[in-house]
């Protein structure tokens, strides 16, 4: 039986070494797959399949793709299209990546809508725009240097939307690339655009005050407390909490301060447990869209008058108050910084805050217009449009 071959004959007569002539195959299969970037593209033992060459050449060849800016490959994840044209972009000024830990926060709300601002002030400055996931950085399971990840010898500068490890940021700086972080480091002389969480935290809880409300559940995401190099913006938040019940001589009940890994099942399984307690809440603050909805499912369940107040952009639900957060502004300021830092501009190593826009509160006619924009909005951050890794 005839052997298939991926896309050309791979022979040793050409000249051309074999991981070179299998990694222009690759090139051409996946161009006829008509993958978009972020898709995840054959296996390793797929290509090996379809060519007469060993898995060590398949591999060499696709380091080189990586290399080139092409793909991504993830430890035990597979590989996935980053940008098909790579080595064809020589038509702008150059690529600005944005460093993020999980594919999953693509789909929020508040994340995409930065992205979409990032996106759009970096090519009216004539540059390209390109996503890296980057997994949990700080953890100690994740091996990985971050040059394998990012192909930082075509990158002009980078936005890290989640936190780096003291290593990554030594990589970045080794390689003079530019740096604008969304959070705050202690000693490490960082251009920052952080978000006040802590403003956040003291105007939510002010308001459930104002509003008749005693008993209150925090919802945060994970403390911090391994990493004394960087300040988390749940660090920020919390603290926010703590100050504003001192300062009203209050005691703060610490089991009703829940950590989470930000997810819809989160706010549901803690205020679950809340509702299940001899003391529930009257109000929960959390600090994210995707927990207040999983808390609100709960609330509705038990059929609570329980108040529910959130930190991100916009509720279709009139049930959830919300703390916005100007995530366009947010994307903007973090793109003219480090085009600033590429363009070695002096204002660069500052640490900017963004306030908090103020308290709104759905209501019934607002949430009935917007329902048609939420559906085709949602849709749109189910399958977003930017190039990732």
């Amino acid at each position: 039986m005839e052997k298939k071959h991926m896309v050309r004959i791979i022979t040793t007569d050409s000249g051309l070494p074999l991981f070179l002539q299998v990694k222009e195959n690759i090139l051409e299969m996946l161009k006829t797959m008509n993958l978009k970037s972020g898709d995840k593209i054959p296996s390793e033992n797929d290509f090996r399949n379809k060519s007469n060459v060993s898995i060590r050449t398949i591999r060499r060849a696709l380091e080189e793709l990586e290399r080139d800016g092409v793909i991504i490959r993830r430890q035990g994840r597979g590989s996935f299209l980053l940008d098909i044209n790579a080595k064809e972009e020589a038509t702008t000024a150059g690529t600005i990546g944005v460093l993020f830990s999980d594919m999953n926060y693509v789909v929020r709300p508040v994340f995409s809508r930065l992205l979409q601002s990032m996106e759009a002030q970096t090519v009216e400055q004539g540059y390209s725009f390109h996503l890296y996931s980057t997994g949990n950085r700080l953890s100690s399971a994740e091996k990985r240097p971050l040059e394998q990840i990012v192909p930082l010898n075509n990158v002009k500068g980078l936005i890290a939307t989640s936190a780096l490890s003291k290593e990554d940021i030594e990589t970045l700086r080794r390689n003079k690339i530019p740096l604008v972080s969304f959070n705050e480091y202690n000693n490490l002389q960082l251009n920052s655009i952080v978000f006040d969480y802590y403003s956040v935290a003291k105007m939510g809880i002010e308001y459930l005050w104002k509003t008749g409300h005693k008993n209150i559940a925090f919802i945060c995401s994970q403390f911090n407390t391994l990493h004394s190099h960087v300040i988390f913006n749940n660090d920020n938040f919390l603290r926010g909490i703590k100050d504003s019940f001192i300062e009203k001589n209050l005691l703060l009940d610490e089991d009703m301060v829940f950590q989470s890994n930000m997810l819809r099942k989160d706010g549901q399984v803690i205020a679950s447990k809340l509702f299940q307690s001899e003391n529930p809440p009257d109000a929960i603050f959390t600090v994210d869209d995707f927990l207040a909805e999983g808390a609100l499912s709960v609330i509705k369940e038990n059929n609570s008058d329980c108040a529910i107040l959130s930190c991100g952009i916009y509720s279709e639900s009139e049930d959830i108050t919300t703390i916005e957060i100007p995530s366009v502004t947010w994307g903007e300021m973090a793109i003219d910084l480090l085009i600033k830092a590429v363009k070695m501009d002096s204002s660069v190593k500052k640490l900017k805050l963004i306030k908090p826009k103020s308290i709104t509160k759905q209501t019934s006619k607002q949430t009935n217009k917007q329902s048609k924009q939420s559906k085709q909005t949602k849709q749109k951050e189910k399958a977003p449009r930017f190039e990732y890794a």
